[in-house]
């Protein structure tokens, strides 16, 4: 990693601030994420299913205006992120002791594809670990993956995959 990359993330862990309430965490995590992707989608928020777990919902279009035929699933950097919780809180809740993040749909960004491939679309990695820890250790991690997204649209906004028209625009929008 370079060093401005270092001194960007720095800068953004520093200004995390202690929150009271669990809820007031997941709208300072969503605010982050916000600011490094401001034209993009995000949403995080605490969801229940099979246990409860708090959902984070990305991708670098802004609206279905800017999916490839209107398809949330086929903007090229949907990410789904999950981190699990104890079945007991709730947004007026304090932070639990420990969490777990794991990575649900995501990972890469869709570029072209190699030449000469029968695939529809390559992959650019970002890299990413799951990981257990307090919740400010799980904040970090989420900004740090989304600031490694972000260098690696950069490298490769301008090889997307797919070649539709929305794609040029979401080419221009970082």
């Amino acid at each position: 990693m370079n060093e401005k990359l270092k001194t960007v993330i720095g800068e953004i862990i520093n200004e995390i601030k202690e929150t009271d309430t669990f809820g007031e965490w997941t709208k300072s995590l969503e605010s982050e994420i916000k600011k490094i992707f401001p034209k993009s989608a995000v949403y995080v928020g605490l969801d229940s299913g099979i246990g409860k777990h708090i959902t984070i919902f990305f991708t670098i279009g802004k609206d279905k205006s800017e999916y490839a035929n209107k398809i949330e699933h086929n903007d090229p950097a949907r990410h789904i992120l999950m981190i699990h919780l104890n079945d007991d809180v709730t947004n007026d809740s304090s932070l639990p002791d420990k969490m777990a993040l794991e990575l649900v749909t995501g990972g890469s960004i869709l570029v072209a594809p190699p030449k000469d491939s029968f695939l529809a679309f390559g992959r650019a990695k970002i890299g990413f670990r799951k990981k257990t820890g307090t919740p400010n250790q799980i904040f970090k991690h989420v900004i740090n993956y989304f600031k490694k997204m972000k260098t690696v649209w950069l490298a490769n906004k301008n090889n997307l995959g797919g070649g539709s028209d929305t794609n040029k625009i979401l080419q221009k929008k970082y």
